[in-house]
């Protein structure tokens, strides 16, 4: 192997290994930073997911405090007045579209209920805004777990919409409950006074998210601006009571929301158990999604779902793929023109020894005269001077020996 091919192969190693190298460096930190990316702003998004949650809540206690300042209504749970209180309460609850608004006394027995007005007399104590308003003595506002039971005294609709059947789910914890019954309801409870101030009941108004979807689609249209790529949302939002999807807006492949699915088991264990936030890249469903999760609590500050948001990764892996592909096609550029500039390098480094290679083969052929003639720059430029001065020295002392040889055979 000659000295050219070994310091080309040699060289042509270091540059694609050296290139090799910082294209895998590259490609990594660039995926990571990218996520990171994301990452912080969806954790930024699950902050205005909760402003969306928070706000609603909001809007319903602002507009139970309102109904419950009119004094007419004071005085017809005063009397106890059933005709008044549905013809109240029956107008505020279609104005406020709530699931359901109750007239409730101070001993926490139903007065009247628009969503199902022959059931009254029952005790409402189980219901914990209720509960806690009643025991503290203070409007209270929140998010509470009810049981079936209560559900059917609101009605049989409201019943059967929190009513699942817990559909299997990889990743999911093991468990042996098939269906939920119960369902998730964020509501408000507020003291009605009458003109002297004193407490005469308490008006309770409230929403079940079960398979209502106005908070979810409320943060996809708000958050995410309702953008979509290749046919699919790019943010989705969903609301778990306890690991179990309740509403949603992420799509099953029919198209129809993933309802009755259940939540991984690392962030199960994260969120549900820790209270802490989780977020990370996560398979949803049937796509890859960069999310975040965080816990509801309750009035009484106990842990009871989820609400969750999510960014499709996908768009942000294809401009990080045009990116990495770019990259690359700069690198074999590169390659190539180093690998050029590298040949006649080595052309221009090994012509002296070339020539040196030449003018020795002369000299063994009894060419004394050769010479290499040449005098490149540095240390190759001093070792041409050097031969070509061993090469005369050897020429002289070849014309006094025979000079020397030709005395000799005239004696």
């Amino acid at each position: 192997m000659t000295i050219r091919l070994r310091i080309t192969l040699g060289f042509m190693a270091i540059i694609l290994i050296a290139n090799s190298v910082l294209y895998f460096i590259t490609v990594k930190h660039t995926g990571r930073v990218l996520i990171r990316e994301v990452q912080t702003r969806v954790r930024l998004d699950l902050n205005s997911a909760w402003g969306v949650y928070n706000n609603t809540l909001e809007s319903i206690d602002q507009f139970i405090r309102a109904i419950a300042l009119d004094k007419s209504l004071a005085h017809a749970m005063k009397s106890r007045d059933r005709v008044a209180l549905g013809r109240l309460l029956d107008t505020a609850q279609k104005q406020c579209q709530l699931d359901m608004v109750s007239a409730i006394g101070l001993d926490g027995r139903v007065l009247y209920r628009t969503s199902n007005p022959e059931q009254s007399g029952d005790d409402l104590c189980q219901n914990l805004i209720i509960a806690k308003a009643l025991k503290v003595g203070k409007s209270t506002r929140g998010t509470s777990i009810v049981e079936r039971a209560c559900l059917e005294m609101e009605g049989k609709e409201l019943a059967d919409r929190a009513y699942f059947e817990i559909l299997p789910t990889p990743a999911a914890k093991p468990t042996d409950k098939k269906v939920e019954t119960s369902g998730m309801v964020i509501g408000s409870a507020v003291f009605v006074r009458d003109e002297s101030g004193n407490k005469v009941g308490l008006l309770y108004g409230g929403n079940l998210l079960n398979r209502r979807y106005r908070i979810v689609d409320s943060i996809k249209n708000e958050v995410f601006q309702d953008l979509t790529y290749q046919g699919k949302d790019t943010g989705t939002a969903t609301i778990f009571q306890g690991d179990l999807r309740i509403s949603t807006n992420v799509r099953n492949r029919d198209g129809t929301r993933a309802i009755g699915t259940r939540l991984s088991s690392a962030v199960y264990d994260k969120v549900l158990l820790r209270g802490e936030v989780w977020s990370d890249r996560a398979f949803v469903v049937n796509d890859w999604y960069i999310t975040a999760y965080g816990p509801i609590r309750d009035v009484n500050d106990d842990i009871v779902g989820i609400l969750y948001v999510g960014l499709l990764e996908a768009p942000f892996v294809r401009p990080q793929k045009a990116i990495v592909d770019a990259f690359l096609v700069t690198i074999i550029i590169t390659t190539f023109v180093v690998l050029g500039v590298l040949f006649i390098q080595t052309q221009l480094i090994l012509r002296p020894i070339t020539r040196i290679i030449q003018m020795s083969d002369k000299v063994v052929k009894g060419d004394l005269s050769a010479r290499v003639g040449i005098r490149p720059a540095g240390e190759m430029g001093n070792l041409c001077r050097a031969i070509d001065q061993m090469a005369d020295a050897v020429e002289e002392r070849e014309k006094q020996l025979k000079i020397a040889t030709s005395r000799q055979l005239s004696q």
